[in-house]
């Protein structure tokens, strides 16, 4: 069992986070002449050093697919919660029933290949799920789920359900779970992630003009702010509305983003704050040898890096700026 302790297992994570890499190495990538001599620079620094040689630079998504996969790979051989591992994996699973139940709803064919490689529920289980109607494969959340948009499909099949419908199920499903999770840098965490996600939400269709009854259907569960909170922020006409969102912290964080949105930017920014404060949470748990906070902020860290990479390769790609890919660039762990 040492190999599953949390000592052990934050050791060999404390070797891994070396090679994690950080913002002056993807911004010394940003000004390489070409896409290719960028992925090169990052595999010399030991990204994905056992993947295959890309023919295309284009096909940049399999080299951080292989390193991400990796990633997960060892945390799930080595990490002592698996239970806690896999509630962090579960948006996966959630993103990937989205994916194959809007292909279905569209009638087109689907395979294991439209689904991501990182979720715990395999291909062949949802598959017969929505073949045969019958969710007891599933975890409850998700089946009573797949009941509901079964019953709206009677009425009418439209896909723009299937979002708004799983998010909160997977809302209820995470809040299940931390009625037994005992570290509380997990729970924060989660917290603080359906509050952004809200945050956005209302932004979303405060802009699109639906009626403050719209939220109760689309806001996720387990955030500080409750309804009657966002009805009222939502409400608010002012320019200050946004102030409303300047508690627990958040204000640091959103305060530049909303100025921006004021000033006619767009949502990215208010997406970025939330995941660097998410890292923030978790960073505060990255030398604690003896909980689970190790595993699942290196977790978050290699996900992080693998959206850093994908947006460098998009930036070569497509001849933007280093200057202007930092702006967009997320914080890393590192």
């Amino acid at each position: 069992m040492a190999a599953r302790s949390y000592p052990y297992s934050s050791s060999i994570i404390s070797a891994r986070e070396t090679a994690l890499l950080d913002r002056e190495t993807i911004m010394t990538a940003a000004t390489s002449e070409t896409a290719e001599s960028a992925m090169m620079l990052l595999r010399e620094k030991g990204y994905a050093r056992g993947a295959v040689e890309l023919d295309n630079a284009y096909e940049f998504e399999s080299i951080v697919t292989y390193e991400l996969k990796e990633a997960v790979g060892f945390l799930k051989g080595s990490a002592p919660d698996e239970n806690l591992l896999s509630l962090f994996l579960l948006r996966y699973d959630y993103l990937n029933l989205k994916t194959l139940l809007k292909l279905n709803l569209l009638g087109v064919e689907f395979s294991e290949k439209d689904m991501s490689p990182y979720g715990a529920i395999s291909f062949d289980v949802f598959e017969q799920s929505i073949a045969d109607k019958s969710y007891f494969r599933l975890p409850k959340p998700m089946g009573d789920a797949l009941r509901d948009l079964d019953k709206r499909f009677a009425i009418h099949e439209d896909p723009t359900l299937i979002g708004p419908v799983l998010d909160k199920a997977y809302s209820r499903q995470v809040n299940a779970a931390m009625k037994n999770e005992k570290n509380p840098l997990v729970r924060e965490y989660f917290k603080a992630y359906f509050d952004f996600t809200n945050i956005m939400v209302v932004l979303r269709l405060k802009n699109a003009g639906f009626p403050a009854e719209a939220l109760k259907d689309v806001l996720l569960e387990g955030g500080r702010f409750n309804l009657f909170d966002m009805q009222k922020a939502y409400e608010d006409k002012s320019d200050g509305s946004v102030s409303a969102f300047y508690h627990y912290g958040y204000e640091e964080y959103l305060k530049t983003p909303f100025e921006k949105m004021s000033g006619g930017g767009g949502m990215a920014g208010v997406e970025k704050a939330r995941d660097d404060y998410l890292l923030m949470i978790l960073k505060k748990g990255r030398f604690n040898m003896f909980t689970a906070s190790r595993a699942v902020a290196y977790l978050v860290a290699k996900e992080r890096e693998a959206a850093a990479v994908r947006l460098l390769m998009v930036s070569m790609l497509n001849h933007i700026g280093a200057e202007e890919m930092g702006t967009r660039l997320k914080a890393l762990y590192v």
